[in-house]
């Protein structure tokens, strides 16, 4: 069922985003270090994560932003 939804992971360590890759390959991963996301993307996303432990400002409120804009569904997840 996960394998069947567009999800975009926003946030996290490099060492969890290649865990849950190794898990869920089709969906889409920004690291926490990173600044902006292709906007067309994370439009097409039925869910984004945000790894709220390991996400910068910038990041987070940009893509924030689009799932408000485009009306996706939000996660939060912590401790991961």
């Amino acid at each position: 069922m996960l394998v069947k939804i567009k999800v975009v992971v926003i946030g996290g360590r490099i060492s969890f985003i290649n865990k849950v890759k190794a898990l869920l390959p089709s969906w889409t991963y920004y690291s926490g270090d990173e600044k902006s996301t292709d906007e067309a993307i994370v439009k097409q996303a039925d869910l984004v994560v945000f790894c709220t432990n390991y996400c910068g400002h910038t990041l987070t409120e940009v893509v924030r932003r689009q799932t408000r804009l485009y009306q996706i569904a939000v996660c939060y997840a912590s401790k991961v």
